[in-house]
């Protein structure tokens, strides 16, 4: 993969005072662990990702975490470097301005970036600093090109979306479809009471009665699924059969609900 020029955009790593290099210890793997490294290391030299390091004072180690499909990833344990790069803040979008936004169009489109964090090159003064050593002769191997573990893209601000604009954002999905009417000059859509009605706004009035009727949707918005947890978490209660008691209790374990809002927990 190419990657995005260095001209444009270069990911870098500076170092607070007071923070000298560090090098890991060497860790041990199970032997039918190593040969699946190696394998993933290739794969990631094969692709430039990444390239030999020699004489670095920085040095992480690898963590390769079972996928649930089974296969490996490998990850590195970049929290050393971390603590000496300073933070760095990204201003994260206004939920209701991206919903409004999206009015008036067909498609509704979401950018998670996936497979694109490795296309930004890391400055060159900085490569060194993210060498990361591998088990056996497997050897030690530097990122040419960032990856997603860097402290700056784990600074995640939270902020809370309401149920309200989720339904908003759904609802306009769903009417993007239905509304792609080239005869319609506009399309008014008012959210109401979990229905979406639409009177058509039409030039000739003696046809206005007949064609309002005919481009009236009544588009049911799903229950939202989390509304079981957090009424279980906010007032402790629980659905009338037994299985379903059961099960919401178990899947509640997974979930945190803090100052009204809801979050899925996760393990480092």
């Amino acid at each position: 993969m190419p990657g995005l020029s260095r001209e444009i955009v270069e990911h870098r790593l500076p170092i607070q005072k007071g923070f000298k290099p560090f090098k890991q210890p060497a860790r041990r793997f199970e032997p039918s662990i190593v040969l699946q490294i190696k394998n993933e290391i290739e794969n990631l030299l094969k692709a430039g990702f990444i390239r030999a390091a020699r004489y670095v004072d920085w040095v992480s180690n690898i963590v390769p975490v079972r996928k649930k499909n089974g296969k490996l990833r490998v990850c590195i344990d970049f929290r050393n470097l971390n603590l000496a790069t300073p933070k760095d803040e990204y201003p994260m979008p206004i939920a209701d301005m991206l919903v409004d936004s999206a009015a008036g169009n067909e498609i509704l489109s979401f950018m998670d970036g996936h497979a694109g964090y490795n296309q930004i090159y890391i400055a060159e003064e900085d490569v060194a600093k993210t060498a990361f050593r591998c088990p056996g002769s497997i050897g030690t191997f530097e990122w040419k090109k960032v990856q997603e573990l860097m402290k700056e893209m784990l600074s995640v601000t939270l902020e809370r979306v309401s149920r309200t604009v989720n339904g908003k954002a759904d609802a306009l999905a769903r009417l993007a479809k239905e509304l792609a009417d080239p005869d319609l000059d506009e399309v008014h859509v008012t959210i109401k009471n979990r229905k979406i009605l639409s009177p058509a706004n039409l030039n000739p009035e003696e046809e206005s009665k007949e064609i309002q009727k005919a481009n009236t949707l009544n588009i049911e918005v799903e229950d939202d699924w989390r509304e079981s947890f957090i009424n279980y978490f906010k007032y402790n209660e629980l659905p009338k059969e037994k299985p379903k008691q059961v099960q919401l209790k178990k899947r509640a374990m997974r979930f945190a609900f803090v100052n009204n809002t809801l979050y899925r927990r996760s393990y480092d």
